[in-house]
């Protein structure tokens, strides 16, 4: 009887079993509308078998409304093998949501791909704007390798622009170019910019050739040269992009014969924090001028840094400190902090609660002997040494290693 009634329930169970396709496309899309954009393509390509997407996933995809801008980043950490997207990854990702809606495409950090993917392009007569510079908003080119810049194919990309813009209709207004091609200036990318972009000086400026002069980065507003409004494009020389002034503000270097300029964002050059000054480049600041003591941020005098203590915000917050005196004083990760451990006693403080320190030291030194009055103490480490600008200078140098790349 026993064995009767397992049979009866394995049946049962076998007759019930459901798969996720088995539900309404309507209930699915509907699910998949409440994910990130990255996140959903994942589902979609788990509802696919092979690098061809199902009936189902593009059933699914056509309901969405959220394919208008794609940012390949995102989609290739989750998509990727290895967290690395291929070409035949990008031709899935446009077959599947449809060139027709796609209006703006950035590949962000896909460094292997050569852009045969993004052929579907070809005949698009509403993407606006592509980004192939291959960093992410606000990131520099000139932190790119020489491999991470190669594999994209400028032959291929070319011929997929040109087919656009032969098109009547074609909305195609920004193109960001990878650093690398503004810097070799092909025969194929002069006669594409000639076709597309002749009436645009900065295109063909000798430092800034390539970049697109007359529509902003953000907004893909047209702005002439002859503009003087409030809302003139700006170039920021770090992420090398244009911005109109109501979506990015950019400062310029105040420098005597310095050109350098660069938006918010990037904060190549930058204002005292105390908004009075102008703003200079790490070149042209005045001889004034204060860094914090862990990093490049800094003051228009010591008065102003003196409010701040000599720490920016930044590092401040890393240093999570409370003041006790005590090794709990480092909390999180201690392998990039503004914390210091003491060579001597061991203990741990941060640049605030080690400054009150170094006063303590001081003055017990005052009431106990004048010899100890006299001996220097370096505020990085607490030690009494003979010179304390080539000791602290020591510790910065050692906690710039430690905090490379933070």
């Amino acid at each position: 009887m026993a064995s009767f009634s397992s049979n009866k329930r394995q049946r049962h169970s076998e007759d019930n079993d459901m798969q996720l396709t088995d539900l309404p496309k309507a209930l699915i899309s509907d699910v998949a509308a409440f994910l990130p954009q990255a996140s959903c393509i994942s589902f979609l390509k788990a509802l696919s078998s092979s690098h061809q997407p199902s009936a189902i996933s593009i059933a699914i995809a056509a309901r969405q409304n959220c394919w208008e801008s794609i940012e390949f980043k995102g989609i290739q950490e989750l998509c990727g093998q290895n967290g690395i997207l291929s070409d035949n990854d990008v031709r899935w990702v446009l077959s599947c949501v449809g060139v027709q809606n796609i209006k703006s495409i950035k590949l962000s950090h896909c460094y292997d791909i050569t852009g045969s993917g993004l052929d579907q392009l070809r005949h698009s007569a509403v993407l606006k704007s592509i980004d192939l510079s291959l960093v992410g908003d606000h990131e520099s080119g000139f932190d790119l390798s020489v491999e991470q810049q190669s594999t994209l194919s400028e032959i291929t990309i070319l011929s997929i622009l040109n087919n656009i813009l032969e098109n009547e209709d074609s909305s195609l207004e920004h193109v960001q170019l990878p650093q690398k091609w503004r810097k070799v200036k092909s025969d194929m990318l002069n006669t594409f910019l000639e076709s597309w972009r002749e009436d645009d000086p900065i295109t063909w400026s000798t430092d800034r050739y390539g970049a697109i002069g007359i529509t902003c980065y953000m907004c893909l507003k047209n702005f002439c040269h002859g503009c003087q409004n409030r809302r003139v494009l700006k170039y920021c020389d770090d992420c090398e992009k244009f911005y109109c002034q109501d979506c990015v503000k950019v400062e310029h270097c105040r420098g005597q014969g310095c050109r350098a300029s660069s938006c918010g964002n990037c904060e190549f050059v930058k204002k005292c924090v105390c908004g009075r000054t102008q703003a200079f480049c790490s070149d042209c600041r005045p001889s004034t001028w204060v860094n914090c003591l862990y990093c490049d941020e800094g003051w228009c005098s010591k008065s102003c840094a003196k409010k701040y203590m000599n720490i920016c915000d930044g590092c401040g917050k890393r240093a999570n400190c409370n003041g006790n005196g005590k090794n709990n004083c480092v909390e999180g990760n201690s392998s990039v902090d503004c914390v210091t451990k003491c060579e001597e006693c061991g203990t741990i403080y941060c640049p605030n609660c080690r400054a009150l320190r170094v006063e303590q030291l001081i003055k017990a030194a005052k009431r106990k002997c004048s010899d100890k009055y006299n001996k220097k103490i370096c505020p990085a480490c607490m030690k009494s040494v003979k010179n304390v600008k080539a000791c602290r200078a020591n510790h910065f140098e050692a906690f710039t290693q430690r905090t490379q790349g933070y």
